[in-house]
């Protein structure tokens, strides 16, 4: 369940619809558990708008990161 800190919306991965597939030093390759699409989010723990938690870090949108990257 998402829960409101001042101008952030956090939500723990467990409840975010998205599984860790990467990591990076400060970033995490997110995977949605609906359609496969994977996202690249940056960690940032004070980013104002929607962050997920993954361990103690917050962690905001980044871009796509599609599987041609990997290549």
């Amino acid at each position: 369940m998402a829960r409101r800190i001042g101008s952030q919306t956090r939500e723990l991965l467990k409840d975010s619809g998205y599984i860790l597939d990467g990591r990076f030093k400060r970033a995490v390759i997110l995977k949605n558990k609906e359609d496969g699409g994977r996202e690249l989010w940056y960690a940032n723990d004070s980013h104002a708008g929607y962050t997920i938690q993954i361990g103690r870090w917050g962690y905001e949108f980044g871009r796509d990161y599609p599987a041609s990257l990997n290549s």
